[in-house]
């Protein structure tokens, strides 16, 4: 029975972060859809990261083994990538930090369920988790930088709204 607990909130908790989102974006003010737009390209960026770490490990088992499939490949977990790299943008601004603290709580369930249900290996739980914080903390740092990026999203935002 616990392990079928893990298993569903291992391959659901990502779709309570996504609902909060839509929720942030339809009931709330629209102040917060800049800090959503943050977790967003944080979450493109670990992404974009977690294909670079896997090719790799794909390159590295293939040159080390000369066999491709004599290794297991990282294959890092978009659901943990997402899940924290929402929770820490969110974390990083005094308007959603109590928002940023439960989702970092749901987060870390969710990352502990993805491993008790064995859907991840502990090694792509952890670089999962290195490249979410990266990527979160890399898109603060240069988070003035999409200000027209963020304009354009919402005005088609509030067209489409």
């Amino acid at each position: 029975m616990l392990s079928f607990i893990w298993e569903i909130t291992a391959k659901y908790m990502s779709i309570l972060f996504f609902a909060w989102i839509i929720y942030i974006l339809w009931a709330k003010k629209d102040q917060y859809i800049d800090i959503i737009l943050y977790g967003i390209y944080a979450t493109i960026l670990g992404i974009f990261a977690s294909f670079i770490i896997g090719f790799y490990y794909l390159f590295e088992s293939y040159t080390s083994a000369g066999n491709l499939f004599s290794h297991n490949i990282v294959l890092l977990s978009y659901n943990i990538l997402f899940m924290i790299s929402m929770a820490m943008t969110t974390l990083y601004f005094g308007e959603t930090r109590k928002t940023g603290i439960v989702l970092m709580i749901l987060g870390i369930f969710g990352v502990f369920a993805a491993e008790l249900s064995g859907f991840n290996s502990l090694i792509e739980i952890y670089i999962s988790v290195a490249t979410a914080l990266l990527s979160s903390i890399i898109i603060y740092y240069f988070k003035d930088s999409f200000n027209d990026l963020n304009r354009i999203i919402k005005a088609a935002y509030y067209i489409l709204r």
